[in-house]
């Protein structure tokens, strides 16, 4: 589910110019203390090297009604979700992949491609220090502090969301067995609040894979099946894939 933004853009071509002529690329602050910091906060996690892929037995409570069913994940981190109400299957089928985005992310130079990162104003934040990605197209903002992401903002179509995290949990070596995080929604124009949520997640370790095993995610506004749960059980990793036989003939 996760930086405020004034894009440089190139100078626009006086009348009668070569409409043929390349276009300049946007021109973006970026300053590499900036790159460096938003790096080794993103590096705090080990990463999922060989990630198998793994399935486990689901229950999930959606919409005051219990389900239960299968998941498998692939090494590709594609999510299979077998559940016999369709609504609830895709509401999990988003939860987990939200918690399996950090499993194999692209290198970070490439995911930052063309992207500037720069410190906002040092304003001793209880939070953490500001930083900006510039030419991002959700206006990503994130507080830092410690190392750990506090706060996250971005802007969608309709709204203007902030992700405020409450506690993370690590293990010895660093990965992350439990987090807690709020979610709000805010008008884009007005900067009314439409809708909140408090998310809890615990992970399952596993051959040393933080797999997902609870996702319990509480609209606060709503009394009545405001709270929707998602638990994985009997998790089971994948047996590597087979190589295939090329024949020589």
């Amino acid at each position: 589910m996760v930086a405020g933004l004034i894009l440089c853009l190139a100078p626009v071509p006086a009348i009668g110019a070569d409409d043929t002529a390349p276009t300049k690329p946007a021109i973006r602050p970026d300053d590499p203390a900036a790159r460096a910091f938003l790096k080794k906060a993103e590096e705090q996690s080990p990463g999922w090297g060989g990630f198998p892929g793994f399935e486990a037995q689901l229950k999930v409570y959606f919409e005051g009604k219990t389900h239960e069913g299968k998941v498998e994940v692939g090494s590709n981190r594609r999510v299979k979700v077998s559940l016999s109400d369709p609504e609830s299957r895709k509401w999990a089928v988003s939860a987990l992949s939200s918690m399996l985005s950090s499993a194999a992310p692209k290198p970070f130079e490439e995911r930052y491609e063309g992207i500037g990162i720069v410190f906002g104003k040092d304003d001793l934040h209880p939070l953490g220090q500001l930083v900006e990605l510039h030419g991002d197209p959700y206006n990503t903002r994130h507080r830092i502090r410690d190392g750990e992401f506090r706060t996250t903002r971005r802007t969608l179509k309709e709204h203007e969301v902030a992700i405020n995290v409450i506690n993370i949990e690590r293990d010895a070596a660093g990965r992350k067995k439990s987090r807690s995080f709020v979610v709000s929604y805010f008008d884009k124009g007005t900067g009314e609040l439409k809708k909140a949520e408090a998310i809890r997640e615990e992970r399952f370790l596993l051959g040393g894979y933080p797999l997902p095993a609870l996702w319990v995610e509480s609209d606060v506004r709503r009394d009545r099946n405001g709270t929707r749960t998602m638990t994985l059980t009997g998790h089971q990793l994948l047996p590597p894939p087979k190589e295939k036989i090329v024949s020589s003939r």
